[in-house]
């Protein structure tokens, strides 16, 4: 099986160099409609990378009342890290499930679990 064209275009990462753009949604893994699930997947992303900024590791320095500040870049870079892999995921399996429709295949693969046993906490799929 090989990759979709537009998996191969994925990462390394969803974050600019400077960490004023990240991609999330489409913008990071546009995909064939055949699984109706594109809103989902964007809010997957949202939630993502909203728990990465929540979780980010202090970059050691302090703001004039003493609280950390968290290091943005630190978190936008592991927000690629955990989202690359579930990018290039989802947009082979949309693009293999268009291609068996095309073919006028019966869908056999139950994509409730991938798709609905995502724990954005960890980044993987429930078990």
């Amino acid at each position: 099986v090989t990759r979709s064209r537009e998996a191969m275009t994925i990462g390394p990462s969803l974050a600019s160099k400077d960490g004023k753009v990240v991609l999330v949604g489409d913008a990071a893994h546009a995909m064939s409609g055949s699984y109706g699930q594109n809103p989902n997947f964007a809010l997957e992303g949202a939630a993502e990378l909203a728990i990465c900024l929540r979780d980010s590791d202090s970059d050691g320095t302090s703001d004039s009342d003493g609280t950390s500040t968290c290091s943005l870049e630190a978190a936008l870079e592991r927000y690629s890290s955990r989202r690359v892999d579930r990018c290039i995921e989802m947009q082979q399996r949309s693009a293999e499930r268009a291609e068996r429709a095309m073919r006028g295949e019966k869908e056999v693969e139950d994509v409730s679990k991938w798709i609905f046993d995502w724990d954005p906490e960890d980044g993987k799929a429930a078990r």
